[in-house]
């Protein structure tokens, strides 16, 4: 079975409607799996699958790979569940702690906090590079995406993680599965050796990482935006 591993917002959700349901259509008529990876967390992501709004996946890696549930929303599994948190402990509240100052330069914090991360808007660049640089050496990662968020994850775990530790999981290579993404937030697992598509209205600076990479000799650059990139690739794998 051929799994397609998708990013939301400008990813799947990218270009128009009729895209959308042309990508959802080929899906569903291929019997194509779909795992949403997102940076959103659980209060945004399952109402809209309850609601009819998104396709039931068989997953959902959100948090930006912080937390990865099945497809009614519960925990996949405590395994993930107990290796993330031994990375985490207590790294919100430290965190929280430590970044205060940045919070009267331009920073404030994410309406909605998943467990196992804190994330920050941020409106001043220069500002964000300084508490990205303090994350880190509070042994946290950091990852500044889209111009605007920062997150702070666990050591080492981010999409990609996420990603290769769901394939092992579930058993698959590479031949079944296709990422796909558009922002900076994806470049972990663009980056991993699998097929991959970045949809053409991507962001620049992730598109520039990745061709000063090279890291990754399945990625496709897509001609079309958002859905339309995605059915663009399932074409040029032979998946439809």
């Amino acid at each position: 079975m051929k799994f397609l591993f998708t990013d939301l917002d400008g990813t799947f959700l990218g270009g128009t409607k009729q895209d959308q349901l042309r990508l959802l259509q080929a899906i569903e008529s291929s019997g194509i799996g779909l795992v949403y990876v997102s940076g959103r967390g659980h209060p945004s992501i399952f109402p809209a699958i309850n609601s009819n709004e998104l396709a039931r996946p068989s997953a959902v890696i959100g948090d930006v790979g912080t937390s990865i549930w099945d497809g009614n929303g519960d925990a996949l599994s405590q395994d993930y569940e107990s290796l993330v948190h031994a990375r985490w402990k207590d790294g919100q509240h430290l965190l929280r702690e430590q970044l205060k100052e940045f919070l009267h330069q331009g920073l404030s914090e994410q309406a909605i906090l998943g467990p196992r991360r804190y994330s920050l808007n941020f409106t001043n660049p220069t500002v964000a590079k300084r508490a990205a640089r303090r994350i880190e050496a509070l042994g946290f990662d950091s990852l500044i995406s889209d111009n605007q968020y920062l997150d702070a994850l666990p050591r080492g775990v981010n999409k990609g993680f996420a990603v290769n530790w769901l394939m092992a999981y579930w058993g698959l290579n590479a031949n079944q599965v296709l990422v796909a993404g558009d922002s900076l937030n994806d470049l972990a697992m663009l980056s991993l050796p699998l097929p991959a598509v970045v949809v053409a209205n991507a962001e620049p600076a992730l598109k520039e990482e990745l061709l000063n990479r090279k890291e990754n000799p399945g990625l496709m650059f897509a001609s079309q935006d958002g859905a339309a990139g995605i059915h663009e690739s399932f074409r040029q794998l032979g998946w439809l």
